[in-house]
C-alpha cells in the first residue's frame, strides 16, 4: 500500500502550483477598496454623455483601470480600457459586475442614474 496523497502537496494533480508573473499592474486585483458612483464624476450630465466620455478619476498615473458594477439593464456600454483600446458591450444585465479595467466611460444607454453604474477600485 502506497503512502496517502497529501492534498496540500504541490505534486498532487488537483492542486497545481499557481504563480503570478509580470509587474504589479499585471497582477490580479480581486478586492474593492473604494468606489465612486458614475453620477458623481466631474461634469456629469444626466441627459447626454460628452463626446469624449468621462475619465475615471485616479486611473491615469499609473495607468490603472477600475472595474464596474452595472445596476440597470444596459443596451450598450462603451469604455476605454487600460490598454487604451475601446470596448463596447451590449446587452449588459442589471446587477452585473464587469471584471474589466476601464479608465474612461465613453457612453452608456440608458444613461445611468445614481447607483446604476458604480466604479470599483
Amino acid at each position: 500500500m502506497g503512502s496517502p496523497i497529501n492534498p496540500r502537496s504541490r505534486t498532487w494533480p488537483a492542486a497545481p502550483e499557481r504563480t503570478i508573473n509580470g509587474n504589479f499592474a499585471s497582477n490580479p486585483r480581486v478586492m474593492v477598496h473604494d468606489s465612486l458612483d458614475a453620477t458623481d464624476l466631474s461634469g456629469w450630465d444626466p441627459v447626454a454623455f460628452p463626446a469624449a466620455g468621462y475619465e475615471i478619476p485616479n486611473t491615469d498615473n499609473p495607468q490603472r483601470g477600475a472595474c464596474l458594477y452595472v445596476g440597470v439593464a444596459t443596451t450598450q456600454l462603451t469604455v476605454l480600457l487600460e490598454s487604451g483600446n475601446p470596448m463596447m458591450l451590449t446587452g449588459v444585465a442589471a446587477g452585473s459586475f464587469l471584471p474589466i479595467l476601464a479608465t474612461h466611460i465613453v457612453s452608456m444607454n440608458p444613461i445611468p442614474l445614481a447607483g446604476e453604474l458604480v466604479i470599483l477600485y
